[in-house]
Formats: structure tokens, C-alpha cells, sequence
């Protein structure tokens, strides 16, 4: 999974290196975080700690329909470190890449993918009830919301999460929420919104259908290596502005995994395929987009599928296709890794 983040982390520079920022500035965040493990507010690994923010940010023009419509996105870099004295785990630094995008006039979501480390992992504590960290290095997903309070001060909250994606056993995750204070050095006022003309309707609407095959890796006690899955969706897009569309998918998929684990609980599921609706937002930067949601699976064993799900992807577009890889999490503990093909077509109407 370490691996999967890295890769996010380099086509999210390959895409937002090449843009020029007019402004920059540096942002020091302080704040209070709650460790939840074994995605169970009950675990007496639970703890409290203090973290310590340092970013780096470029604000772009981005076009001028975006820039006046919903204001100026940024992107930037961002550091981490997180200090908990009755860690399990240890502490926390990592690194990850930023991308920014106004929501109104004062508030802004931020959404960044890099990489962490924790000073006290299962191979060095030697602890067995150590089971959420067991690699030196893992990912780390930022995604929050910051509200200006001021030209130099604004208010965060966001959820950070961390594992290796099975790749390494045991590996349960961990979730940080975290409410924060940001100070700016630089002044940076409310977005600034005008009046224009959007897109034509041409423009603003599609549909589309996707095919992804995905590597998946077992979850449950049982199981050990990898399987195959497989996700058919069909896609329906909104053009909000010029780098942002709003949008849903209804997934067809076929995880070979669940079979085995069906088998070993004596448990046949009558149909051998789930079928999940997921809203999403994409945010566009050139040929490359990052899309993100949370979806709600409508049909699946209960038994072996868990009813909420995540996913975060990166897409090349070319013409009316695109390619991409992604990563899909079932209440928060990253699952598959999924490899897409789809197509996206104009709706035209009269």
C-alpha cells in the first residue's frame, strides 16, 4: 500500500508541478488529535496527542470561469508530525502532496496523499496487541476542511488515515481526527466570486462507463495474499466549473476474495456479485483528475461485506477515455487496488 501512496503522491506532483502559482506562502498548523484503532471507539488503544503541521503552498489562477466563479485553488506540501504519549504505536511523521479547492468565500477542502512512519511498529515493539502498524513505512491520507477566520488565521478539521493496505500482517490502520489552528505568513483573503457565464449544457453533462479490475487483499483472519475483483460502473457527471465536476457511479463488482471466505463460514450467497451507489467529486487539473467518494453498498452478503465504502483515484484523460489507478476502502481500511478503463460522452439536449 506504501508503494500504491507513492504513486499517488508522484502523478499528483506530475500534475500540479507544472502549474504556475503567483502567490505562495507558508502555514504552521498546532493541534488536538484522537487516535481511534481497530476502527472501534471502544479499544483501550485509543489515546489523545498533540500534532504539529508545517505546508508550503502555491495558489494557482487555475481558468478564468474557476477563478471567478469558486475562487483560486492551491497546492502545496505538507509535513507532519503527531506526538502521543500512550501510543501503541508510537509517534507519527510523514509528508504528503496538497491540493486545495475553495468551497466558498472563506472555506476551502483540502485533500493530500503521501507517505508515514511510526516510531514504534510491531517489529520493533515485539507487542501482540500491537496489530495496527507492522511496517516502517505506510500511507497517509489527508482530507479536511479550513474556514478563515482572518487574513493570517483559520480554524481546520480533518481525518487522517494510515496503513499498508495488508500488504504486510497484521495491518488494522489507524484514523486520526483532528481539529486544528492555522496560521498564515502570508495574508490570504476571502476567495473572491463573480458572476459569469457557465458552460454550456453540452458541456456540463455526461455519462459514462468504466471497467476496473483490481487486486485485493484478504481482510480477514483466514485469509492470506492476494485476490482479484472486479468493478463495472456506470457514470454520471456534472460540470460544476471548469476543473470541478460533481458526479455518482452505480458499481457492478466480483470479489474473489469473499467467495473463500463465504466457503469457510458454510455461508452461499444466492448472487455472486455486490452492487454499491457512490456520489463522488473530481477535481481537474490538465489531462489529470483526482476523484474521491463514498458510496453505500445497496446488494451484498452482509456477512462479508462491510456497507460503506471509499475510493480515491487518479485519471489520465485522452479524448472521450481515460485510464487510472485508485485505491476502494470499506469503512476506512483500504481493501483493493483497482486499475480502470472508461469513457465519458457529452448528454446533448435540445
Amino acid at each position: 500500500m506504501s508503494r500504491c501512496c507513492l504513486f499517488f503522491a508522484l502523478l499528483l506532483w506530475a500534475a500540479i508541478l507544472p502549474l504556475k502559482g503567483q502567490e505562495r506562502h507558508w502555514e504552521v498548523s498546532a493541534g488536538a488529535e484522537y487516535m481511534l484503532t481497530a476502527y472501534s471507539f471502544t479499544s483501550p488503544h485509543n489515546t489523545e496527542g498533540v500534532g504539529l503541521e508545517v505546508s508550503h503552498w502555491w495558489r494557482t489562477d487555475g481558468s478564468e470561469y474557476y477563478q471567478q466563479r469558486y475562487g483560486r485553488p492551491s497546492y502545496g506540501v505538507k509535513g507532519y508530525f503527531g506526538f502521543f504519549p500512550a501510543s501503541i504505536c508510537g509517534h507519527r511523521i510523514g509528508a504528503t502532496a496538497m491540493l486545495r479547492t475553495p468551497l466558498t468565500r472563506r472555506l476551502d477542502l483540502d485533500l493530500g496523499i503521501g507517505l508515514s512512519s511510526y516510531t514504534n511498529p510491531l517489529p520493533r515493539s515485539g507487542d501482540t496487541n500491537n496489530v495496527y502498524i507492522s511496517t516502517w513505512l505506510v500511507c497517509l491520507i489527508d482530507i479536511g476542511v479550513d474556514y478563515r477566520l482572518s487574513p493570517h488565521l483559520s480554524l481546520g478539521a480533518r481525518l487522517l488515515h494510515s496503513s499498508n493496505g495488508m500488504t504486510h500482517y497484521p495491518n488494522r490502520g489507524l484514523n486520526f481526527f483532528r481539529v486544528d489552528v492555522n496560521y498564515s505568513f502570508a495574508p490570504q483573503p476571502p476567495n473572491h466570486f463573480e458572476p459569469v457565464e457557465a458552460p454550456t449544457v453540452e458541456d456540463r453533462l455526461r455519462f459514462g462507463l468504466a471497467f476496473s479490475p483490481s487486486i485485493v487483499a484478504g481482510r480477514h483472519d483466514r485469509q492470506r495474499g492476494l485476490f482479484f475483483a472486479y468493478d463495472l460502473s456506470l457514470n454520471y457527471a456534472y460540470r460544476v466549473g471548469a476543473l470541478l465536476d460533481v458526479g455518482a457511479t452505480l458499481d457492478f463488482w466480483y470479489n474473489h476474495s469473499h467467495d473463500e471466505r463465504m466457503v469457510w463460514n458454510r455461508y452461499y450467497y444466492p448472487l455472486p456479485f455486490y452492487i454499491g451507489a457512490m456520489p463522488y467529486v473530481e477535481w481537474y487539473w490538465g489531462r489529470l483528475s483526482l476523484r474521491g467518494g463514498i458510496g453505500y453498498t445497496l446488494l451484498g452478503s452482509e456477512l462479508v461485506h462491510l456497507p460503506v465504502y471509499e475510493r480515491l483515484a487518479t485519471y489520465y484523460h485522452f479524448g472521450h477515455s481515460y485510464v487510472g489507478v485508485g485505491i476502494n476502502a470499506h469503512m476506512g481500511q483500504i481493501e483493493m487496488i483497482e486499475w480502470t478503463y472508461g469513457f465519458s460522452l457529452p448528454v446533448r439536449q435540445r
